[in-house]
């Protein structure tokens, strides 16, 4: 059996690319599987894996990798571990697919706290602005994707409170948020709108938060 064994081999014949493999499929066990894998491979799976959970990692992996080389000083990688996560994102966004909720998961970095626990000597305020760096990147990169997807979701009465609403509202709340971390001048009238027009408390929290967090002039009046 492979699980007895300290090294075990798979041999693949008659395939025209070396494969790449999706473990630990349907979340199986409960470890961190650690693995040397390039901006490519992991892309391919942030495309293409059809286990959801796995998909979501491949993403949270690459984000990971771009943002620890920026915050090590490696601007070659970063950048080519950005233009993966983009190419991935934007494949998301653009597919009406799949479900909302997921895509809003996709779209979020790694938290500081995980990040931080990979870094030998971390600088939080460097990470947490490397952080910021990517979500503003993500903003920018996908402004039109993310923008469609506004358009599409600010479409509901907000009145809602089944299932498919509040998926609704998370992936349209996560994209306010990027746009917002890109260029908030731009984005603060959408807020604003979304702030005054909202019918749960949730879209109203979630526009108010973003127009405080970026110091939107009015925003204290609201």
């Amino acid at each position: 059996r492979a699980d007895r064994l300290a090294h075990h081999g798979v041999d693949f014949e008659d395939i025209a690319e070396p494969p790449v493999a999706s473990l630990l499929r349907d979340h199986s066990a409960p470890v961190r599987l650690v693995r040397e894998e390039s901006a490519r491979d992991l892309a391919f799976l942030a495309r293409h894996d059809s286990d959801p959970f796995n998909r979501w990692e491949a993403i949270q992996c690459i984000a990971e990798h771009a943002i620890l080389a920026a915050h090590g000083g490696r601007s070659d990688a970063a950048a080519e571990w950005r233009g993966a996560l983009l190419g991935a994102l934007g494949d998301l966004l653009d597919d009406p697919a799949q479900d909302p909720a997921f895509v809003a998961e996709c779209l979020l970095p790694p938290d500081e706290v995980w990040l931080g626990e990979r870094i030998e000597a971390v600088d939080p305020v460097h990470l947490h602005a490397v952080r910021e760096d990517l979500r503003a990147a993500i903003g920018g990169g996908l402004a039109a994707a993310l923008e469609r997807q506004l358009e599409l979701l600010g479409g509901d009465d907000g009145s809602a409170v089944d299932a498919r609403a509040r998926t609704r509202r998370r992936l349209k709340n996560v994209a306010l948020a990027l746009r917002m971390a890109h260029d908030p001048q731009v984005s603060a009238p959408r807020a604003f709108a979304q702030l005054h027009a909202a019918r749960n408390m949730t879209d109203r929290l979630a526009a108010l938060t973003e127009l405080v967090h970026h110091g939107i002039a009015g925003a204290d009046d609201a």
